[in-house]
């Protein structure tokens, strides 16, 4: 008992990594010589029972050597990071050793759980990565695309200017009929702009123009005004909102259209991408409880036993309510 929870305190402290590693020491039993594939390189460093060499650590970060022959380490912390982990795991397994804190059925349950972990995790990638090369992205694109065409939709747009005129040092009175006089219903594109160049007291535009406005992007009053267009050209009447007086001229006008496939593919495909990696992943780790092995046999009296023997520990061990 003490060994375990003192395991348990160990790993709170610990880095997973680390205590992957800390686990796998115990079973092993000592510090073997590394294998030779492991042993070149840099030693970093040294003990009178153990060293800790490059090649350990990049096999510990799970760092590989690039086609230029460097390694992709990341930065200097993770490294310096992995290496005092790697260094306190060694003393720390060293004195673990002489105090004797595993017994040897805990040495290999813990092993026997990491390596089960590990291999378990890999093959998950390997199914995945194998079904995600299989897939024809380009095809399932186009097929979503088809299926899915409503989310494609652009809305209609126009593209308007305007000119605002400020309420903060006048009424809106005043604001609206300087608005008004400064534009007339017959005024050409261009004429208006100059007016706009002149006269508008917004801040943020200069020429006044809003390319491509869809509706819920602006203010209300405004919104109302510039979608009530419907002639190449024409001025809406002095309106007010919150900002001021505004007066707004229609420079074009697209119907609601879909966007073709060709111009939303890659987004589809990243999107189908993040989705199947998910659902092949949770597929691959479920597929033990839909389609158990053969040989495998499931002892459900067993396990409804030990549930109901779960259940009445809980049931003892709630707090009794004082009688009233």
């Amino acid at each position: 008992m003490y060994h375990s929870t003192a395991l348990r305190s160990l790993g709170h402290r610990l880095s997973r990594p680390l205590l992957s590693c800390f686990a796998m020491a115990f079973f092993i039993g000592a510090f073997p010589p590394m294998p030779k594939a492991l042993a070149d390189g840099r030693v970093f460093y040294t003990a009178s029972d153990f060293e800790i060499t490059e090649a350990e650590l990049r096999q510990y970060m799970g760092v590989e050597e690039m086609a230029d022959g460097t390694v992709a380490w990341g930065s200097p912390m993770r490294a310096q990071q992995a290496l005092s982990q790697l260094y306190t795991l060694k003393v720390l397994y060293r004195a673990a050793l002489q105090k004797g804190v595993l017994t040897e059925s805990e040495k290999a349950w813990i092993a026997y759980f990491q390596v089960a972990r590990a291999a378990a995790v890999k093959l998950v990638a390997d199914i995945v990565e194998e079904q995600m090369e299989s897939v024809d992205w380009s095809s399932d694109a186009r097929e979503y695309y088809i299926a899915n065409k409503p989310e494609f939709k652009m809305p209609d747009s126009i593209s308007v200017r305007s000119f605002l005129i400020r309420t903060e040092s006048r009424s809106a009175l005043e604001a609206l009929t300087l608005a008004s006089e400064l534009t007339a219903s017959d005024m050409t594109i261009d004429q208006f702009e100059t007016v706009v160049r002149e006269h508008t007291e917004d801040p943020n535009s200069v020429d006044g123009l809003i390319p491509n406005l869809t509706r819920g992007k602006t203010v209300r009053e405004f919104e109302e005004a510039a979608f009530s267009l419907t002639e190449i050209g024409q001025l809406s009447e002095p309106v007010l909102s919150r900002y001021g007086a505004h007066v707004i001229q229609l420079i074009d006008r697209k119907p609601s259209e879909y966007r073709t496939f060709e111009s939303v593919e890659e987004q589809i495909i990243t999107q189908l991408k993040q989705k199947r990696f998910t659902e092949f992943g949770n597929f691959a780790r479920t597929e033990p409880q839909r389609d158990p092995p053969e040989d495998v046999v499931v002892h459900q009296e067993v396990i409804d036993q030990l549930m109901l023997e779960i259940e009445a520990q809980q049931k003892a061990n709630r707090p009794q309510l004082p009688t009233p």
